[in-house]
């Protein structure tokens, strides 16, 4: 996936009512993922979104008891 560039991070940071983000950065790596670096009340954070396959193995993971 790695498409930093086909999401916004602030909107998808937004969805979560985290607005008040003092740096969002991405960073190269993930392969199915998205990665930025954020830091929000003085803290850093990772902001992952994952791609189809993530999100497959997620859901599959879940569904196991």
């Amino acid at each position: 996936m790695s498409g930093q560039d086909l999401l916004d991070a602030h909107a998808l940071l937004a969805n979560l009512s985290i607005t008040d983000v003092s740096a969002v950065q991405p960073i190269n790596g993930g392969s199915d993922t998205a990665i930025w670096h954020v830091i929000w009340n003085g803290q850093p954070y990772a902001l992952r979104v994952g791609g189809r396959t993530t999100c497959r193995c997620f859901m599959r993971g879940r569904a196991q008891p």
